[in-house]
């Protein structure tokens, strides 16, 4: 099944996705999502840097997945499904 985003990357879902970074993701992943927030320094795999087209090979699918269910096989990247709506997922996807 292939997950396609419901919402276009337009002024208010990046305003939304912001905002739920900001409180949700930012300490590992930054503020600019450069890997480099307060708690990746004790993340035993760090987070990858969003500014070097890292994610341009994946799908917002594939992203909404790894937020949703988090990444296992040694990352520590948590599941936010019991914390965030899809709607707020797929918003930080764009």
């Amino acid at each position: 099944m292939t997950l396609t985003n419901p919402f276009l990357p337009d002024e208010s879902s990046l305003k939304i996705g912001q905002q739920v970074f900001t409180e949700n993701c930012a300490v590992c992943h930054g503020d600019q999502g450069r890997g480099n927030g307060p708690a990746a320094a004790g993340l035993s795999l760090k987070p990858p840097d969003y500014g070097n087209g890292h994610l341009d090979i994946h799908t917002d699918g594939d992203i909404f997945y790894w937020i949703q269910n988090g990444i296992s096989q040694g990352s520590p990247m948590p599941a936010f499904k019991d914390k965030l709506t899809d709607d707020q997922i797929w918003n930080v996807v764009n």
